[in-house]
C-alpha cells in the first residue's frame, strides 16, 4: 500500500515538473521589459507619511507617524512637526506646509436589533 502511495507520488511529482507547473510566475512581480521614464519617475516620488495616531490630553501632544513617536517641534524627514490636532499632523520645511490626516475608518452596515 505504501509503495502504491510513494510510485504514485513518483508519477505526479515528474508530471508536473514536466508541465511547468513548479515554475508558477509571481503576479504581483513587475512584468519584464517595462522599464523606462514612466518606472523611473515613479521610483522618485516622494511617499505620503502616514499618520498613526494622535494622543491630544491637555498640554500633552504626541504623534505617532510611520510607527515612531513625535512631539511639538520635532524633526521629521527634514520636517518640523508645528502641530499636533485631534485629527491631523502639520509639517513645515522651507515655508512649505503639509497636514497629515488620520485615515478614516469605514465601517460597514451594523445591525441593531431591539
Amino acid at each position: 500500500m505504501v509503495h502504491r502511495f510513494a510510485c504514485a507520488g513518483l508519477i505526479l511529482g515528474c508530471l508536473t515538473s514536466s508541465l511547468g507547473f513548479a515554475e508558477l510566475a509571481d503576479p504581483t512581480r513587475p512584468l519584464a521589459g517595462r522599464s523606462g521614464a514612466a518606472s523611473s519617475a515613479q521610483a522618485t516620488l516622494p511617499t505620503m507619511p502616514t499618520l498613526n495616531f494622535v494622543l491630544v490630553n491637555g498640554q500633552r501632544r504626541v504623534a505617532i507617524i510611520d510607527g515612531e513617536r513625535y512631539r511639538e517641534n520635532d524633526q521629521f524627514q527634514g520636517f518640523t512637526l508645528v502641530k499636533i490636532g485631534q485629527r491631523r499632523v502639520t509639517l513645515a520645511k522651507d515655508g512649505e506646509m503639509i497636514d497629515i490626516e488620520l485615515p478614516v475608518l469605514v465601517l460597514g452596515p451594523v445591525a441593531v436589533s431591539l
